[in-house]
């Protein structure tokens, strides 16, 4: 059954939304400029694009189309800022390095990241809330706890579980691919 522009785009929205955030995010390091650009970027998207593509084509796009628009927001005036990182490791398993030296490189990740994710998500979906909040949006574990209706502690220890398992299940496949 074929689906409708709409349709079409609903899924595409809910697949890449927090992939679009996190491209913008890293360049800016800013959470709001980064949802500003996303949304920017799925306008452009449904207004100017054939939604009929490839996932993967309407994908690639639709980041070099955040990484402009995050690169337009810092030559307006913007800057980037230190961010500091407690487990650099996994974490940077999970971002997205969109400047990174090879284009390739970053497919592969990118690819890597969401297998990690989309698996964790079906194994444990408030284990994915919290690694999605922390790990790739940046948030603070008292700002997920918050938003999550949970405590420091329980979101620490979720967080530390989903990591044991990001390392039990992905340890020799990224280290097979870190470049």
């Amino acid at each position: 059954m074929l689906e409708t522009n709409e349709e079409r785009f609903k899924v595409l929205f809910w697949k890449y939304q927090n992939l679009i955030i996190q491209v913008a995010l890293n360049r800016t390091e800013d959470l709001f400029c980064a949802q500003d650009i996303c949304q920017e970027t799925f306008l452009k998207l449904f207004a100017r694009v054939d939604l009929g593509q490839e996932d993967e084509v309407l994908k690639a796009w639709m980041i070099v189309v955040a990484d402009n628009a995050a690169k337009d927001v810092l030559r307006k005036g913007g800057r980037y800022k230190q961010v500091s990182e407690d487990d650099v490791e996994f974490s940077e398993a999970l971002r997205v390095r969109v400047s990174g030296s090879s284009y390739f490189d970053e497919i592969i990740r990118k690819d890597f990241r969401s297998r990690i994710l989309d698996h964790l998500r079906s194994v444990n979906e408030e284990q994915y809330e919290i690694v999605v909040m922390t790990c790739c949006l940046g948030m603070s574990l008292e700002e997920t706890a918050k938003r999550m209706n949970l405590t420091y502690h329980q979101v620490s220890m979720k967080l530390h579980r989903a990591r044991k398992w990001i390392r039990k299940n992905y340890r020799e496949e990224y280290q097979e691919i870190r470049f």
